[in-house]
């Protein structure tokens, strides 16, 4: 029986589950208000994040040892390659690619070097063929030339040609990207924009200015995130209920270079987008310690030093350069990785000046005019991303082909093709076309030089290889090209009277810098250890190869069919031949034909390898496979079929080190042997000691006039040193 106390306690619990669900539910009605609002905000961040680690921004920087060159002259330079969401050295490519291009946009040299740890120096000698004008450095790595024309260094350099005195030839690029167009609203005309205070804190304050009607069109809730170099460094929620919001952000958390500051609204659709530059720490990261005055042929010694933070200076990779003061490449790593290629090619101020010595209001404008190319909400928050041809080259390079139709053009997708190098340890690497017929092989990114042939395993689909050329082909256009040509001034003419002078007194002191090409092969065989290994030295010899396989290879056939030849193997485990034809090879280099192994001269054979199981390379099944080796090795005993590429190929260049007189023996001081150099000095690695300190010494030249010492480099923290010093040689 239940009591009334009993009862009036249930009553309670009843009335306690009601108040407790009514809770609940309101909590839950609260939370569909708030949680969309941080689900919005978190979206935009992941998807933001998602972005920028599948799409990683490489910068590459490359420091010349002048801007002024004559043709004919050396062209020494550093690469370092940063990682644009760190801001520190990239080990994430091994190779840089190294152009030159002329005023008409068209390449004059190409090259690529190696890297490692993200740096690397490289030297080109220019043709004295070439014509005077303005022609433009640009440097990348493959994994940028996913995105190019953009995403790579470019650089202006003067040339002169003292035999064709003529006036520049001048090429003009667009300075920055073009801005969005419209798309979102960035003028300070618009219904919204946002302004930047300058408040005397270390904070950041904000005013964010709207109209009524902009307020009424999407709300009063809004998001605003501000990110620098690919990391979101603010966000928050606001809400706009009058003409003029301020907002403060906590200082410290805006990290210096060029801050993008975008504003979305509650459904998280970005309606205005501005750049603001938040100062960099740091302004004299370097010291250098050495005379203001020289003599001619006297011996310099140039100290290094951390600044303000001499700690910072340590495990630096450091590039110096010592050069006539007009013609020297100004110190520009520091304020050029600022902005990197995301915004097209500076003005010569922002690189040597800097954009923090610009007036406000000029700094104001030229940042209006900004708009990046990597940064882009449309294809973060969208589907569609960049399309990836190109992958890291780490340890490899890749070379990439296309196979197409002889006759129609037509790619052929789902193909397969071999890469052989002929040696004596067979290579031997495949690949499978793409849906647009394109395919892919790679090779150690070393220095060495390979003999490559790239051929179809189907010769009778009478399919064509196309190699696509491994620089890229995309290149900014010109933007006025009948614009009046620029006048040559003194100074490149002192600097050709100097090139000819030294081309006339010091071409008998010149180094023989003409290596010899030696061919690389394998250094194993990729099929391991045969199960037949025939050495023709080790029995008598025999006056065909149709013999010499029937006496010698027990279970491996080479006979004449009819007016052909066929080449079989004893499958051991079915006890009959195998249905298809084994992979056959001479020299390491596939072949279709069994015949040309039958028509070789027995006397040119050194062995034969067989594998008479079945064998896979990577999912590639083979039917045993058949090499002949040649004394020679070389694969020349046979004719290239028509349907194969062959292409001797190196992937990087060596590298010359920089040569300069020592006047330490007083004879040598004293000789009448004039020395015009234009480049007194150039070292592309100086690295500093566990003090944070480095040190060199170069002697100076015949050459009375200003001399510029320019020092570029990173830390391993990510801090940049852009640092010169003048002197005088009187």
């Amino acid at each position: 029986m239940i009591t009334n106390k009993v009862m009036v306690q249930m009553s309670q619990t009843r009335r306690g589950l009601r108040i407790l669900c009514l809770g609940m539910l309101f909590l839950l009605f609260q939370g569909s208000l708030l949680f969309p609002q941080s689900s919005v905000a978190d979206n935009i961040a992941q998807k933001f994040d998602f972005y920028t680690s599948a799409f990683p921004r490489e910068e590459m920087y490359v420091h010349c040892d002048r801007k002024d060159y004559i043709s004919g002259e050396d062209v020494w330079f550093r690469f370092y390659l940063v990682d644009r969401k760190s801001n520190k050295l990239s080990a994430g490519s091994s190779i840089a690619y190294f152009e030159i291009l002329n005023p008409d946009n068209r390449p004059v040299i190409q090259r690529r070097f190696s890297l490692d740890g993200g740096t690397g120096s490289g030297h080109v000698v220019l043709p004295d063929t070439l014509s005077s004008g303005l022609y433009m450095i640009r440097a990348y790595t493959s994994w940028m030339k996913n995105f190019m024309p953009q995403n790579c260094f470019m650089k202006l350099v003067r040339i002169y040609n003292p035999l064709n005195r003529t006036s520049f030839s001048d090429s003009r690029y667009q300075s920055v990207f073009p801005d969005s167009g419209g798309k979102y609203e960035t003028n300070t005309q618009s219904s919204v924009r946002i302004r930047k205070r300058e408040n005397g804190t270390a904070g950041l304050a904000l005013d964010i200015i709207s109209t009524r009607d902009f307020r009424l069109k999407n709300g009063t809730l809004y998001y605003l995130f501000i990110q620098t170099r690919g990391n979101i460094n603010y966000r928050t929620g606001i809400t706009l209920s009058s003409d003029s919001s301020a907002l403060a952000v906590p200082g410290g958390l805006i990290p210096g270079g060029i801050n993008h500051i975008t504003l979305f609204n509650a459904s998280g659709r970005p309606l205005y987008e501005r750049y603001i530059y938040t100062p960099l720490p740091g302004t004299d990261d370097i010291i250098l310690e050495t005379p203001v005055n020289a003599g001619t042929r006297e011996k310099l010694d140039v100290k290094l030093a951390g600044g303000s933070g001499a700690s910072l200076l340590k495990a630096a990779a450091l590039s110096v350069s010592v050069a006539p003061l007009n013609s020297h490449s100004s110190s520009g790593m520091r304020n050029y990785l600022v902005f990197g290629s995301e915004f097209g090619i500076l003005p010569d101020e922002v690189i040597s000046g800097g954009i923090g010595k610009m007036s406000s209001d000029k700094q104001e404008e030229f940042l209006s005019g900004l708009s990046g190319c990597w940064i882009d909400w449309d294809v973060i928050l969208g589907v569609k991303y960049p399309e990836i041809n190109y992958k890291k080259e780490t340890r490899h390079h890749y070379l990439r082909g296309c196979l197409l139709n002889s006759i129609t053009r037509n790619p052929d997708p789902g193909r397969t093709v071999f890469l052989s190098i002929p040696g004596k340890n067979a290579t031997l690497q495949y690949a499978v076309s793409g849906d647009d017929g394109y395919f892919t092989l790679s090779i150690p990114s070393d220095g060495r030089t390979r003999d490559l042939i790239i051929q179809p395993e189907e010769p009778e689909r009478g399919n064509t290889i196309v190699l696509e050329t491994p620089f890229s082909e995309r290149y900014l256009p010109l933007t006025d090209r009948s614009r009046p040509v620029a006048e040559v001034d003194d100074n490149i003419g002192r600097l050709s009277v100097n090139h000819q002078v030294m081309k006339i007194y010091r071409s008998v002191d010149t180094p023989d810098t003409h290596e010899t090409v030696s061919l690389s092969a394998g250094e194993n065989r990729f099929y391991g250890k045969p199960d037949l290994e025939i050495v023709l030295d080790d029995y008598i010899k025999l006056p065909v190869m149709q013999e010499i396989f029937f006496e010698l290879l027990p279970g491996v056939n080479l006979r004449k069919r009819k007016d052909d030849f066929e080449l079989t193997i004893f499958d051991p485990v079915e006890n009959q031949n195998y249905d298809n034809s084994p992979l056959m090879m001479v020299d390491g280099v596939v072949i279709n034909d069994a015949a040309l192994i039958a028509g070789l001269d027995p006397e040119v054979v050194e062995r034969i390898d067989a594998l008479k199981c079945r064998y896979f390379v990577g999912d590639h099944l083979f039917y045993g496979i058949v090499n002949v080796i040649t004394k020679e090795g070389d694969f020349n005993s046979i004719a290239l079929p028509d349907h194969a590429v062959r292409l001797v190929y190196r992937v990087t260049e060596s590298t010359s080190d920089f040569l300069a007189p020592d006047y330490t023996d007083l004879l040598k001081r004293k000789s009448r042997i004039p020395d015009f150099r234009n480049l007194l000095y150039w070292n592309p690695s100086v690295l500093t000691d566990s003090q944070g300190k480095a040190s060199f010494s170069f002697w100076t030249s015949d050459i009375r006039c200003d001399y510029e010492i320019v020092v570029e480099g990173i830390s391993e923290e990510g801090r940049i040193f852009s640092s010169a010093k003048v002197f005088t040689v009187r």
